[in-house]
Parts: C-alpha cells; sequence; structure tokens
C-alpha cells in the first residue's frame, strides 16, 4: 500500500506515480476545435471525452508492473473495482474458504453459512434495484428498437 514513489492529489485517482523516462522541456501546442492554442509541456495527455481538455494520461497497471521499475512517460496507478457490485458480493462469501488444496476447516464452513444468507438478501436487492428492470417495467415489458433497426430489414 504505501510505496516510496507514489504520489497523492484530490482528483481521480488519488494515488499514483509519476513517469520515469526522461521528458523533453519543450512545449507543444495543442489547438482544439474552437481554434484555442494553448502551450501544453510534453507530456502523454488524452482528449477528454467529457468537455474536450487535454487531460494527463493515467494508465491502469497490475501490482507487478506498478512495482516494478519503469521506463515508461505515462502515469501509472492501480486497477480498483473492476467487477461489478453484484460479483463482488457474491466472492465475498467464498472468500473465506482456502484457494489451496487444503481441506477447509469448520469454522471456515461456519463463516460462509453465516455470510451466505445477508449475501443472497443483498444480491437479491441488487439485481431487482438494476436500471434495466425499471426501465423495462416503465416500457411495458417490450424491447427497445435499435436505432437504424430500418436499414437491416430487407425492403
Amino acid at each position: 500500500m504505501f510505496h516510496s514513489k507514489r504520489k497523492l492529489r484530490w482528483k481521480w485517482p488519488n494515488t499514483y506515480q509519476e513517469p520515469s523516462a526522461p521528458r523533453s522541456r519543450d512545449n507543444r501546442r495543442h489547438r482544439d476545435l474552437m481554434q484555442r492554442s494553448q502551450e501544453y509541456p510534453m507530456e502523454d495527455y488524452y482528449l477528454s471525452p467529457y468537455d474536450g481538455h487535454l487531460a494527463k494520461l493515467f494508465v491502469q497497471s497490475t501490482q507487478a508492473i506498478y512495482d516494478a521499475n519503469s521506463n515508461s512517460t505515462w502515469r501509472r496507478t492501480h486497477i480498483r473495482n473492476q467487477s461489478p457490485l453484484i460479483l463482488q458480493v457474491a466472492n465475498w462469501v467464498l472468500r473465506t474458504l482456502p484457494t489451496d488444496d487444503r481441506e477447509a476447516t469448520g469454522e471456515e464452513i461456519a463463516l460462509v453459512c453465516l455470510k451466505w444468507i445477508p449475501s443472497c438478501v443483498a444480491m437479491l436487492l441488487l439485481v431487482s434495484s438494476t436500471s434495466y428492470e425499471r426501465q423495462a417495467l416503465a416500457d411495458g415489458l417490450e424491447s427497445d428498437d435499435l436505432p437504424g433497426a430500418s436499414f437491416w430489414t430487407s425492403p
């Protein structure tokens, strides 16, 4: 968790590593769609899909890559919460069991049994509260047509 190269900031991602490859001190000019021209340092950027501004590039990496010496030019951060919440709840129960070849003890099995009912209730609530189900009920259980589906039909 604590890493000597880690930097903190308020904006997401909160923790990251600075690139370690040598960078040029020159600036580059960027002209956006509104023909505004701005000078930026020579770093890795991407166009933000939300408002079109140049944003600094952060790449999510595994723990092994994050800890290794890098010669990259982009900022690195950890991979976070990539699975849906319902899968995280389902795995919460089974995380108690051993992953190696040894048999589960009675305490581990009892803990799985205690976690089972709350996880089933949580998964039921998660499945019943999805936006897809609410939208399907609002539409009268009819599926939405694909936009442009008329182009795919035969004359």
